[in-house]
Protein backbone atom coordinates (compact mmCIF):
# COMPACT_ATOMS: atom_id res chain seq x y z
CA UNK A 1 0.00 0.00 0.00
CA UNK A 2 2.94 2.71 0.72
CA UNK A 3 4.04 2.19 -3.06
CA UNK A 4 0.18 3.36 -3.78
CA UNK A 5 -0.18 5.98 -1.72
CA UNK A 6 2.99 7.76 -1.89
CA UNK A 7 1.21 9.46 -4.92
CA UNK A 8 -1.22 10.83 -2.97
CA UNK A 9 1.58 11.81 -0.42
CA UNK A 10 2.93 14.16 -2.65
CA UNK A 11 -0.06 15.00 -4.50
CA UNK A 12 -1.02 16.86 -0.62
CA UNK A 13 2.22 18.38 -0.56
CA UNK A 14 1.39 19.99 -3.76
CA UNK A 15 4.56 19.38 -5.01
CA UNK A 16 2.46 17.62 -7.99
CA UNK A 17 -0.45 16.84 -9.55
CA UNK A 18 0.45 13.86 -11.71
CA UNK A 19 -1.09 10.03 -12.05
CA UNK A 20 1.31 7.23 -12.44
CA UNK A 21 -0.06 4.31 -14.58
CA UNK A 22 3.11 2.58 -14.11
CA UNK A 23 4.24 2.40 -10.36
CA UNK A 24 1.77 4.63 -9.13
CA UNK A 25 -1.46 4.40 -10.40
CA UNK A 26 -3.54 6.71 -9.21
CA UNK A 27 -2.69 10.17 -8.08
CA UNK A 28 -3.53 12.82 -10.35
CA UNK A 29 -3.37 15.24 -12.97
CA UNK A 30 -4.62 17.09 -16.26
CA UNK A 31 -4.29 14.08 -18.92
CA UNK A 32 -2.44 16.90 -21.29
CA UNK A 33 0.05 18.12 -18.97
CA UNK A 34 3.86 16.79 -19.68
CA UNK A 35 4.86 16.44 -16.05
CA UNK A 36 4.36 17.38 -12.45
CA UNK A 37 3.12 20.89 -12.11
CA UNK A 38 3.81 23.16 -9.01
CA UNK A 39 0.98 25.24 -7.58
CA UNK A 40 2.59 28.33 -8.77
CA UNK A 41 1.68 27.80 -12.05
CA UNK A 42 -1.86 26.31 -11.56
CA UNK A 43 -2.22 29.91 -9.69
CA UNK A 44 -1.03 32.04 -13.29
CA UNK A 45 2.52 32.49 -13.54
CA UNK A 46 3.70 31.10 -16.51
CA UNK A 47 5.38 28.36 -16.12
CA UNK A 48 6.82 25.33 -18.03
CA UNK A 49 4.09 22.85 -17.69
CA UNK A 50 1.70 23.53 -20.40
CA UNK A 51 -1.60 22.45 -19.94
CA UNK A 52 -1.91 21.19 -23.71
CA UNK A 53 1.09 19.23 -23.66
CA UNK A 54 0.99 15.42 -24.55
CA UNK A 55 3.95 13.15 -24.82
CA UNK A 56 5.66 11.53 -27.85
CA UNK A 57 3.72 8.41 -27.00
CA UNK A 58 0.44 9.69 -26.84
CA UNK A 59 0.29 9.09 -22.89
CA UNK A 60 0.94 11.48 -20.32
CA UNK A 61 4.58 12.16 -19.39
CA UNK A 62 2.83 11.51 -15.53
CA UNK A 63 2.96 8.13 -15.70
CA UNK A 64 6.81 8.26 -14.54
CA UNK A 65 6.79 8.74 -11.07
CA UNK A 66 9.70 10.43 -9.28
CA UNK A 67 11.94 7.56 -8.55
CA UNK A 68 13.17 8.44 -4.81
CA UNK A 69 10.65 6.13 -2.74
CA UNK A 70 8.54 7.86 0.10
CA UNK A 71 9.44 5.57 2.45
CA UNK A 72 10.26 5.68 6.60
CA UNK A 73 13.04 3.56 5.43
CA UNK A 74 16.47 3.81 3.26
CA UNK A 75 16.45 1.38 0.17
CA UNK A 76 18.79 0.86 -3.17
CA UNK A 77 21.83 0.93 -3.68
CA UNK A 78 24.55 2.58 -1.05
CA UNK A 79 27.51 4.50 -2.06
CA UNK A 80 28.74 6.44 1.17
CA UNK A 81 26.24 9.05 2.16
CA UNK A 82 24.44 8.49 -1.13
CA UNK A 83 21.65 6.07 -1.82
CA UNK A 84 21.20 5.06 -5.79
CA UNK A 85 17.80 3.77 -6.60
CA UNK A 86 17.50 2.30 -9.96
CA UNK A 87 14.50 1.78 -12.23
CA UNK A 88 12.74 0.71 -15.22
CA UNK A 89 9.62 1.32 -16.86
CA UNK A 90 8.41 0.22 -20.46
CA UNK A 91 5.35 0.54 -22.27
CA UNK A 92 3.71 -0.66 -25.75
CA UNK A 93 0.69 2.02 -26.58
CA UNK A 94 -1.57 1.80 -29.81
CA UNK A 95 -2.11 5.21 -30.81
CA UNK A 96 -5.07 5.70 -33.74
CA UNK A 97 -4.22 9.43 -34.06
CA UNK A 98 -0.47 10.37 -33.57
CA UNK A 99 -0.04 13.43 -35.45
CA UNK A 100 -3.68 14.66 -33.34
CA UNK A 101 -5.28 15.51 -36.51
CA UNK A 102 -9.02 16.02 -37.55
CA UNK A 103 -8.87 13.98 -40.40
CA UNK A 104 -6.57 11.33 -42.27
CA UNK A 105 -5.52 9.81 -38.70
CA UNK A 106 -2.67 7.74 -38.58
CA UNK A 107 -2.12 5.17 -36.16
CA UNK A 108 0.71 3.57 -34.91
CA UNK A 109 2.30 1.27 -31.84
CA UNK A 110 4.65 2.75 -30.21
CA UNK A 111 7.25 1.01 -27.43
CA UNK A 112 8.79 3.43 -25.06
CA UNK A 113 11.70 2.13 -22.31
CA UNK A 114 12.61 4.53 -19.61
CA UNK A 115 15.53 3.88 -17.51
CA UNK A 116 16.09 5.96 -14.79
CA UNK A 117 18.83 6.57 -12.30
CA UNK A 118 18.23 8.52 -8.80
CA UNK A 119 20.25 9.89 -6.24
CA UNK A 120 19.38 10.81 -2.66
CA UNK A 121 21.57 12.13 0.04
CA UNK A 122 20.42 13.73 3.69
CA UNK A 123 17.38 13.46 4.90
CA UNK A 124 15.59 13.56 1.44
CA UNK A 125 12.64 10.89 2.77
CA UNK A 126 11.51 13.14 5.41
CA UNK A 127 12.72 16.62 4.12
CA UNK A 128 13.01 18.22 7.87
CA UNK A 129 16.54 18.53 7.33
CA UNK A 130 19.26 19.37 4.61
CA UNK A 131 18.66 16.99 1.48
CA UNK A 132 19.72 16.35 -1.59
CA UNK A 133 17.91 14.32 -4.57
CA UNK A 134 19.08 14.14 -8.27
CA UNK A 135 16.94 12.14 -10.51
CA UNK A 136 17.69 11.75 -14.57
CA UNK A 137 15.63 9.15 -16.90
CA UNK A 138 15.75 9.20 -20.93
CA UNK A 139 12.76 7.68 -22.44
CA UNK A 140 13.86 6.03 -25.98
CA UNK A 141 10.52 6.10 -28.37
CA UNK A 142 10.32 3.82 -30.80
CA UNK A 143 7.50 3.70 -33.71
CA UNK A 144 6.68 0.54 -35.48
CA UNK A 145 5.73 2.01 -38.82
CA UNK A 146 6.57 5.78 -38.62
CA UNK A 147 10.37 5.85 -37.60
CA UNK A 148 10.69 9.28 -38.24
CA UNK A 149 8.89 10.25 -35.26
CA UNK A 150 11.77 8.05 -32.97
CA UNK A 151 12.96 10.07 -30.52
CA UNK A 152 15.13 10.41 -27.23
CA UNK A 153 13.31 12.18 -24.91
CA UNK A 154 15.07 13.52 -20.99
CA UNK A 155 14.24 14.00 -18.13
CA UNK A 156 16.39 15.28 -15.35
CA UNK A 157 15.84 16.92 -11.62
CA UNK A 158 18.47 18.35 -9.16
CA UNK A 159 16.52 19.06 -5.99
CA UNK A 160 18.64 20.69 -2.65
CA UNK A 161 17.47 21.60 0.69
CA UNK A 162 19.80 23.58 2.91
CA UNK A 163 18.22 24.01 6.66
CA UNK A 164 20.20 25.60 9.36
CA UNK A 165 18.08 26.61 12.19
CA UNK A 166 15.44 28.21 11.39
CA UNK A 167 16.09 29.18 7.85
CA UNK A 168 15.15 26.73 4.51
CA UNK A 169 17.24 27.41 1.19
CA UNK A 170 16.52 25.75 -1.68
CA UNK A 171 17.40 25.16 -5.02
CA UNK A 172 15.27 23.57 -7.71
CA UNK A 173 17.11 22.67 -11.31
CA UNK A 174 15.27 20.99 -13.72
CA UNK A 175 15.94 20.06 -17.99
CA UNK A 176 13.34 18.07 -19.82
CA UNK A 177 13.70 17.69 -23.77
CA UNK A 178 10.53 16.21 -25.39
CA UNK A 179 8.93 15.32 -28.23
CA UNK A 180 5.00 14.45 -29.58
CA UNK A 181 1.84 15.98 -29.88
CA UNK A 182 0.86 19.93 -28.92
CA UNK A 183 -2.99 20.29 -28.39
CA UNK A 184 -2.50 24.36 -29.26
CA UNK A 185 -0.45 23.24 -32.79
CA UNK A 186 -2.12 19.99 -33.43
CA UNK A 187 0.53 18.01 -34.53
CA UNK A 188 3.95 17.33 -33.38
CA UNK A 189 6.53 19.70 -32.04
CA UNK A 190 10.23 18.72 -30.52
CA UNK A 191 10.81 21.13 -27.27
CA UNK A 192 13.49 21.71 -24.74
CA UNK A 193 12.64 23.79 -21.19
CA UNK A 194 15.07 24.40 -18.51
CA UNK A 195 13.48 25.44 -15.07
CA UNK A 196 15.54 27.11 -12.31
CA UNK A 197 13.58 28.06 -8.88
CA UNK A 198 15.64 29.46 -5.97
CA UNK A 199 13.51 29.83 -2.91
CA UNK A 200 14.49 31.15 1.08
CA UNK A 201 12.15 30.46 4.07
CA UNK A 202 12.59 31.95 7.19
CA UNK A 203 10.46 30.24 10.55
CA UNK A 204 9.64 33.25 12.48
CA UNK A 205 7.90 30.94 14.83
CA UNK A 206 6.49 27.64 15.22
CA UNK A 207 3.32 29.11 13.01
CA UNK A 208 4.82 32.10 10.79
CA UNK A 209 6.90 31.95 7.74
CA UNK A 210 7.61 34.16 5.03
CA UNK A 211 9.13 32.57 1.94
CA UNK A 212 10.63 34.46 -0.95
CA UNK A 213 11.00 32.39 -4.45
CA UNK A 214 12.82 33.56 -7.94
CA UNK A 215 12.42 31.31 -10.86
CA UNK A 216 13.29 31.38 -14.47
CA UNK A 217 11.61 29.23 -17.45
CA UNK A 218 13.39 28.87 -20.36
CA UNK A 219 11.27 26.92 -23.17
CA UNK A 220 12.63 26.38 -26.73
CA UNK A 221 10.34 25.34 -29.16
CA UNK A 222 11.06 24.70 -32.92
CA UNK A 223 9.75 26.93 -35.34
CA UNK A 224 7.35 27.77 -36.64
CA UNK A 225 5.95 27.96 -32.68
CA UNK A 226 7.18 30.94 -30.59
CA UNK A 227 9.56 30.19 -27.67
CA UNK A 228 9.28 32.05 -24.76
CA UNK A 229 10.98 32.80 -21.35
CA UNK A 230 9.45 33.71 -17.92
CA UNK A 231 11.31 35.31 -14.57
CA UNK A 232 9.22 35.43 -11.87
CA UNK A 233 9.36 36.90 -7.92
CA UNK A 234 7.23 35.71 -5.64
CA UNK A 235 6.72 36.57 -1.89
CA UNK A 236 4.83 35.04 1.08
CA UNK A 237 4.01 34.46 4.28
CA UNK A 238 2.20 31.75 5.87
CA UNK A 239 0.32 31.58 9.42
CA UNK A 240 -0.38 28.31 10.54
CA UNK A 241 -4.49 29.73 12.44
CA UNK A 242 -4.34 25.64 13.99
CA UNK A 243 -2.05 22.36 13.72
CA UNK A 244 -4.24 21.62 11.08
CA UNK A 245 -5.23 25.02 8.62
CA UNK A 246 -2.31 27.54 7.15
CA UNK A 247 -3.02 30.54 5.70
CA UNK A 248 -1.37 33.17 3.36
CA UNK A 249 -1.07 36.01 2.23
CA UNK A 250 1.80 36.96 -1.48
CA UNK A 251 2.44 38.93 -4.21
CA UNK A 252 4.36 37.52 -7.35
CA UNK A 253 5.54 39.77 -10.09
CA UNK A 254 6.99 38.40 -13.28
CA UNK A 255 8.48 39.32 -16.76
CA UNK A 256 7.28 36.97 -20.20
CA UNK A 257 9.67 37.23 -23.14
CA UNK A 258 8.00 35.47 -26.33
CA UNK A 259 9.90 35.42 -29.78
CA UNK A 260 7.69 37.45 -32.41
CA UNK A 261 5.42 38.67 -29.73
CA UNK A 262 5.05 41.71 -27.22
CA UNK A 263 6.60 41.19 -24.22
CA UNK A 264 4.74 41.17 -21.10
CA UNK A 265 4.81 41.96 -17.11
CA UNK A 266 1.96 40.79 -14.57
CA UNK A 267 1.29 41.41 -10.91
CA UNK A 268 -0.90 39.07 -8.96
CA UNK A 269 -2.29 39.36 -5.48
CA UNK A 270 -2.74 35.66 -3.85
CA UNK A 271 -4.08 33.78 -0.43
CA UNK A 272 -3.27 30.73 -0.19
CA UNK A 273 -4.61 27.77 2.18
CA UNK A 274 -3.72 24.12 3.33
CA UNK A 275 -6.58 22.52 5.32
CA UNK A 276 -5.64 18.90 6.71
CA UNK A 277 -9.15 18.11 7.57
CA UNK A 278 -8.40 14.19 9.23
CA UNK A 279 -5.56 12.03 7.90
CA UNK A 280 -7.51 10.76 5.04
CA UNK A 281 -8.88 14.30 3.97
CA UNK A 282 -6.65 17.24 2.71
CA UNK A 283 -7.13 20.08 0.75
CA UNK A 284 -4.90 22.74 -1.16
CA UNK A 285 -5.48 26.27 -2.76
CA UNK A 286 -5.08 29.83 -4.14
CA UNK A 287 -6.64 32.57 -5.46
CA UNK A 288 -6.77 36.11 -6.46
CA UNK A 289 -5.92 38.81 -9.29
CA UNK A 290 -3.38 39.48 -11.80
CA UNK A 291 -3.05 42.45 -13.34
CA UNK A 292 -1.27 41.80 -16.84
CA UNK A 293 0.79 44.71 -19.25
CA UNK A 294 1.85 44.66 -22.75
CA UNK A 295 5.05 46.75 -23.69
CA UNK A 296 3.56 47.55 -27.38
CA UNK A 297 0.48 49.64 -26.10
CA UNK A 298 -2.43 46.98 -25.91
CA UNK A 299 -4.46 47.99 -22.85
CA UNK A 300 -3.63 45.89 -19.27
CA UNK A 301 -5.84 43.09 -18.34
CA UNK A 302 -7.30 41.66 -15.36
CA UNK A 303 -7.74 38.03 -14.50
CA UNK A 304 -8.69 36.13 -12.22
CA UNK A 305 -6.62 33.02 -11.03
CA UNK A 306 -6.89 30.52 -8.91
CA UNK A 307 -6.18 26.75 -8.07
CA UNK A 308 -7.46 24.23 -5.91
CA UNK A 309 -7.14 20.40 -5.37
CA UNK A 310 -7.31 17.94 -2.52
CA UNK A 311 -8.00 14.02 -1.67
CA UNK A 312 -10.36 12.18 0.37
CA UNK A 313 -9.93 8.50 1.43
CA UNK A 314 -13.37 7.37 2.67
CA UNK A 315 -12.39 3.55 3.07
CA UNK A 316 -8.67 2.53 3.34
CA UNK A 317 -8.47 0.89 -0.36
CA UNK A 318 -10.41 3.97 -1.51
CA UNK A 319 -9.51 7.35 -2.93
CA UNK A 320 -11.19 10.40 -4.42
CA UNK A 321 -9.02 12.99 -5.83
CA UNK A 322 -9.75 16.14 -7.64
CA UNK A 323 -8.03 19.48 -9.65
CA UNK A 324 -9.64 22.83 -10.65
CA UNK A 325 -7.64 25.39 -12.09
CA UNK A 326 -7.86 28.85 -13.89
CA UNK A 327 -4.03 31.15 -15.42
CA UNK A 328 -3.41 32.79 -18.07
CA UNK A 329 -0.84 31.23 -20.63
CA UNK A 330 1.38 32.42 -23.62
CA UNK A 331 0.26 31.06 -26.99
CA UNK A 332 2.76 29.13 -29.06
CA UNK A 333 0.83 29.08 -32.13
CA UNK A 334 -1.27 32.12 -32.27
CA UNK A 335 0.26 35.82 -33.15
CA UNK A 336 -0.15 38.70 -30.72
CA UNK A 337 -2.23 36.33 -28.41
CA UNK A 338 -2.24 34.72 -24.58
CA UNK A 339 -5.28 32.47 -23.68
CA UNK A 340 -7.21 31.49 -20.40
CA UNK A 341 -7.80 27.85 -19.21
CA UNK A 342 -10.18 26.98 -16.74
CA UNK A 343 -10.50 23.35 -16.28
CA UNK A 344 -10.70 20.70 -13.60
CA UNK A 345 -10.05 16.95 -13.16
CA UNK A 346 -10.84 14.33 -10.79
CA UNK A 347 -10.53 10.44 -10.49
CA UNK A 348 -11.24 7.67 -8.05
CA UNK A 349 -8.55 4.97 -7.57
CA UNK A 350 -9.34 1.42 -5.72
CA UNK A 351 -6.91 -1.07 -4.34
CA UNK A 352 -8.20 -4.45 -4.37
CA UNK A 353 -6.83 -7.24 -2.39
CA UNK A 354 -3.45 -4.86 -1.67
CA UNK A 355 -2.50 -6.17 -5.08
CA UNK A 356 -4.53 -4.52 -8.11
CA UNK A 357 -5.74 -1.10 -8.35
CA UNK A 358 -8.80 0.26 -10.37
CA UNK A 359 -8.56 3.98 -11.58
CA UNK A 360 -11.04 5.84 -13.79
CA UNK A 361 -9.67 9.53 -13.93
CA UNK A 362 -10.88 12.57 -16.46
CA UNK A 363 -11.00 16.15 -17.23
CA UNK A 364 -11.61 19.14 -19.07
CA UNK A 365 -10.34 22.41 -19.74
CA UNK A 366 -11.51 25.26 -21.50
CA UNK A 367 -8.89 27.75 -23.24
CA UNK A 368 -10.28 31.30 -23.99
CA UNK A 369 -7.57 33.39 -26.37
CA UNK A 370 -7.76 37.40 -25.80
CA UNK A 371 -5.21 39.79 -28.02
CA UNK A 372 -1.82 41.23 -26.65
CA UNK A 373 -1.43 43.87 -29.32
CA UNK A 374 -3.92 46.37 -31.09
CA UNK A 375 -5.16 45.77 -34.90
CA UNK A 376 -5.62 41.71 -33.74
CA UNK A 377 -8.23 39.35 -33.49
CA UNK A 378 -8.25 36.28 -31.18
CA UNK A 379 -8.92 32.88 -31.98
CA UNK A 380 -12.07 31.17 -31.24
CA UNK A 381 -11.53 28.96 -27.91
CA UNK A 382 -11.60 25.53 -27.84
CA UNK A 383 -12.13 22.84 -25.31
CA UNK A 384 -10.51 19.74 -24.61
CA UNK A 385 -11.53 16.43 -22.27
CA UNK A 386 -10.47 12.94 -21.48
CA UNK A 387 -10.99 10.04 -19.66
CA UNK A 388 -8.61 7.00 -18.71
CA UNK A 389 -9.77 3.92 -17.16
CA UNK A 390 -6.61 1.18 -15.80
CA UNK A 391 -5.86 -1.39 -13.56
CA UNK A 392 -2.70 -2.43 -12.44
CA UNK A 393 -0.90 -5.28 -10.56
CA UNK A 394 1.94 -5.58 -7.86
CA UNK A 395 3.41 -8.48 -8.95
CA UNK A 396 5.99 -8.39 -6.68
CA UNK A 397 7.55 -5.75 -4.30
CA UNK A 398 9.80 -4.24 -7.10
CA UNK A 399 7.34 -5.25 -10.39
CA UNK A 400 4.12 -3.60 -11.88
CA UNK A 401 2.38 -4.07 -14.95
CA UNK A 402 -1.03 -2.15 -15.90
CA UNK A 403 -3.69 -2.36 -18.82
CA UNK A 404 -5.17 1.15 -19.56
CA UNK A 405 -7.34 3.06 -21.99
CA UNK A 406 -8.00 6.42 -22.67
CA UNK A 407 -9.67 8.41 -25.49
CA UNK A 408 -9.30 12.50 -25.87
CA UNK A 409 -11.01 15.08 -27.50
CA UNK A 410 -10.16 18.72 -28.35
CA UNK A 411 -13.30 20.81 -29.76
CA UNK A 412 -12.28 23.40 -31.66
CA UNK A 413 -13.31 25.77 -34.75
CA UNK A 414 -9.29 26.07 -35.54
CA UNK A 415 -7.15 23.52 -37.18
CA UNK A 416 -6.12 22.13 -33.96
CA UNK A 417 -9.46 19.82 -33.36
CA UNK A 418 -9.05 16.10 -32.99
CA UNK A 419 -10.06 12.85 -31.05
CA UNK A 420 -7.67 10.15 -30.22
CA UNK A 421 -8.12 6.53 -28.50
CA UNK A 422 -5.41 4.99 -26.84
CA UNK A 423 -4.39 1.49 -25.47
CA UNK A 424 -1.75 0.41 -23.83
CA UNK A 425 0.41 -1.98 -21.36
CA UNK A 426 2.98 -0.34 -18.66
CA UNK A 427 5.30 -2.32 -16.84
CA UNK A 428 7.97 -1.03 -13.90
CA UNK A 429 10.54 -2.62 -12.60
CA UNK A 430 12.24 -0.92 -9.36
CA UNK A 431 15.47 -2.46 -8.20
Amino acid sequence: MKTYFYGFQRFLRMESFSFAILAIPCSLSNAQELGPSKMAQATGVQGSIQVDDIQANGVNESIKSENIPDSTTRSGLQWGPLDVHLNAESSIVYNDNIYIQKNHKTSDLIETLSPSLAIGAGDYLQKEESWLTIDYSPSFILFTNHGGNDAIDQDGRLNFEWRPASWTFGLKQGYRQDSGPIVEAGGRVNRSVYDTDIYIKYDLSSKTTFELDADQSINDYDQPLFSYNVWTVAGWMDYWITPKVKLGVGATGGFLDVTQNPNQTYQQGLVRAEYDITENVAIQGSAGGESREFQNGQGNRFNGVFSLGGTYQPWANTTLLFNAYRRDESSRVAVNQNYTVTGFSAGICQVIADKYTLSLLGGFDHSDYYVTAQGVNANSPYNYFFVRSGIDCQITSQFTMGLFYQYQQNQSSQANAFNNNLTGVNIAYHF
